[in-house]
């Protein structure tokens, strides 16, 4: 079993926030806990903070995987397969429960 970490309210909010910068969805304290207990965001994201360019990436990737079912899309896929990842991002964030900031993502 792995090992409990306590996290600091300062941490929790930080993800928060990273979250709703890069994904533009607001995401609960507990669905922030969530990604924090995943046993290798949660270390990746003690050592190098939530807001380090390549957590960043493995967060956003770590969503679209429980929202989508797949990695968020990378800049060489094209802007067909961003724009139905989108839309499929969307429909399926609001059937779990997520918000998003403003409007949400936007296709390109």
């Amino acid at each position: 079993m792995k090992p409990h970490i306590i996290w600091p309210a300062a941490s929790i909010t930080e993800l928060r926030n990273v979250i709703e910068e890069s994904c533009e969805i607001v995401v609960t304290d507990a669905q922030a806990r969530e990604v924090l207990d995943d046993p290798y965001l949660g270390p990746e994201i003690l050592k190098w903070s939530a807001s380090d360019t390549c957590t960043r990436g493995e967060i956003m990737s770590f969503l679209a995987k429980k929202i989508v079912g797949r990695s968020w899309p990378i800049n060489g896929e094209g802007e067909a397969v961003y724009n139905a990842f989108i839309a499929d991002f969307r429909e399926k964030a609001v059937k779990l429960g997520y918000t998003f900031v403003d409007n949400g993502p936007e296709a390109a």
